[in-house]
């Protein structure tokens, strides 16, 4: 195998560790959207069981993913894209979508790979969204 010295170097008992960033994008218009068509306390209302609905949707994707039944990952994984799209969360409905197709084309290592990173970004979405409703923002 060939590596670039510049880029890594691996001895005998080298161990590198791999540290996933992903970013997280809030998109403000549709919450802006819907705070204009329904009132901010009727949007908050909507955000938060979208919210529930999300964890729910993520708890299950997990226990899916872990008893290899990838036709309901794909289910809910593609409630979770309408539901990141409906409250502004383009990064996490794109790394959804991303989870769908590789169930469509039968490449588990990619879907562990996708379920994994779709976890992670769920983590930081939740976080974020949540501390952001707690500053009123």
């Amino acid at each position: 195998m060939n590596l670039d010295p510049n880029i890594c170097a691996l001895g005998g008992n080298d161990i590198i560790a791999l540290r996933p960033l992903d970013s997280l994008r809030i998109d403000p218009v549709p919450i802006a959207q819907m705070v204009d068509t329904l009132g901010e306390i009727a949007a908050e209302e909507v955000i938060c069981c979208a919210l529930e609905d999300l964890t729910r949707h993520l708890r299950r994707i997990s226990d899916f993913h872990l008893a290899c039944d990838f036709t309901n990952v794909a289910a809910r994984a593609r409630a979770v894209v309408d539901l990141a799209d409906r409250i502004g969360l383009p990064n996490l409905a794109k790394v959804a979508r991303d989870v769908t197709v590789c169930v469509v084309s039968n490449d588990d290592t990619a879907v562990a790979a996708t379920v994994a990173r779709l976890i992670r970004l769920s983590d930081l979405a939740l976080f974020e969204v949540g501390t952001r409703q707690n500053q009123g923002g």
